[in-house]
């Protein structure tokens, strides 16, 4: 392998290297968000339940439990493909 070859795998790695990195920033970026997101339509069913009609057999945040708790848990999940993702760049740039 000549100087050139080594240079341009080089370059190449580390622009390979650069858009993991961008790809894993923007997984824990869109995470965070989601989560953010999820805490605050949380936040509004429970105001909803407490300013709305009393009427009602379940309240909003009842109601929507299962879904909000789903959405949580694929969050997670993202979070964690994202760390993930950050090991295998790590393993792979390692050699």
């Amino acid at each position: 392998m000549g100087i050139t070859d080594h240079t341009t795998t080089s370059s190449t790695s580390n622009t390979a290297q650069q858009e993991y990195s961008k790809l894993q920033e923007l997984m824990k970026s869109g995470a965070t968000e989601a989560s953010t997101y999820l805490e605050s339509l949380k936040n509004k069913f429970a105001d909803y339940d407490k300013t709305s009609n009393k009427s009602a057999t379940e309240s909003a945040t009842s109601y929507f439990q299962a879904a909000m708790d789903r959405a949580s848990d694929l969050v997670e999940q993202l979070k964690n493909a994202s760390e993930d993702l950050v090991a295998a760049i790590i393993k792979i740039f390692s050699r």
